[in-house]
């Protein structure tokens, strides 16, 4: 009964593990960023960047460390994705965000001057790249290979 039992918990965390993989090997990288924004003195200016991405199906995340800016307003292709109201001297804010090929990103600091804060997206690479397998010589006359044979496998170069 304990060997049943056993096989019953190592089948289920096999399960859970062949569910929750594609999410742990999953990587991240900067599509934009790191910028740092300072509030200069005057009139509040925004700064408006374009950037381009390859992958507009993965998911994104805005992300921004506050430090010193008490009110900003951030825009990505028109659309706000912070607000005076989310902003305190010292915060760090998440949000995802959905990107398409080319983008505007627009950051106007209020506030007194002298603040910044830095401003990054960050993509998740969850899409497992092609391998592709063939064998290192051909089967016999009857289809087999009667040996070990190395079937090296190839990725393609990571796109930049």
């Amino acid at each position: 009964m304990a060997f049943l039992k056993s096989i019953c918990r190592r089948l289920a965390l096999a399960g859970l593990l062949a569910i929750l993989a594609p999410n742990l090997w999953a990587g991240t990288f900067v599509t934009f960023g790191p910028a740092r924004y300072v509030r200069d003195k005057g009139k509040p200016d925004p700064v408006t960047q374009t950037f381009s991405i390859l992958d507009p199906n993965t998911t994104y995340t805005l992300q921004i460390d506050s430090t010193g800016v008490s009110s900003a307003v951030i825009r990505l292709n028109g659309a706000y994705v912070f607000r005076e109201s989310n902003f305190k001297k010292r915060v760090r804010l998440t949000k995802a965000v959905t990107l398409v090929a080319r983008n505007e990103l627009s950051v106007e600091l209020r506030g007194k001057p002298g603040g910044s804060l830095t401003l990054q997206i960050i993509g998740v690479d969850d899409t497992p790249p092609p391998i592709t397998a063939s064998p290192d010589r051909a089967a016999n006359g009857a289809g087999w290979y009667n040996s070990l044979c190395a079937l090296p496998a190839r990725t393609p170069p990571a796109a930049s």
